[in-house]
């Protein structure tokens, strides 16, 4: 009986290690596709702004242009210095909420995912329990029908 409850344990502790190990992978894994596509969302969202950034200077650039040549010379220096600086700090805004949002849907995500794996191995680790309590009620009932049957 304790070779098949030890056989039980280990085959319990080898099953929970192989999920602990594959759902560890797991959670690398989508931490890492997260990260890959907040990445790719911060580019999209530079791209974009460096997009609107260059309209908005040609824009301003074009009106100037219609003015007196010192006044153009002037108001381009000083309005390309703010608009600059405004959406550089746009820019920098932009970038620490997408950075925050990001940290905390990964965060939240691996949250749900440590539940819900944690989850699963409560569940599998009853399964397994069940079946060896059951394994071992089946060991034991033939061993009670073997010392019987020698009895007789």
């Amino acid at each position: 009986r304790s070779e098949a409850d030890a056989s039980t344990s280990g085959a319990i502790a080898q099953t929970n290690e192989q999920l602990a190990t594959s759902h560890a992978k797991e959670i690398q894994n989508l931490k890492g596709e997260l990260q890959a596509e907040s990445s790719t969302e911060l580019e999209r969202v530079e791209a974009d702004a460096a997009l609107r950034l260059e309209s908005e200077v040609e824009r301003i650039t074009n009106d100037l242009n219609k003015s007196h040549a010192v006044e153009i010379q002037l108001s381009i220096a000083k309005q390309s210095e703010e608009l600059t600086a405004s959406h550089g700090e746009k820019l920098a805004r932009v970038r620490s909420e997408m950075e925050a949002s990001t940290s905390e849907a990964i965060a939240q995500t691996t949250e749900k995912l440590a539940t819900s794996h944690a989850a699963e191995i409560k569940n599998l680790q009853s399964e397994l329990q069940a079946a060896a309590s059951s394994e071992i009620e089946r060991i034991q009932a033939d061993a009670e029908q073997q010392r019987v049957s020698e009895a007789e």
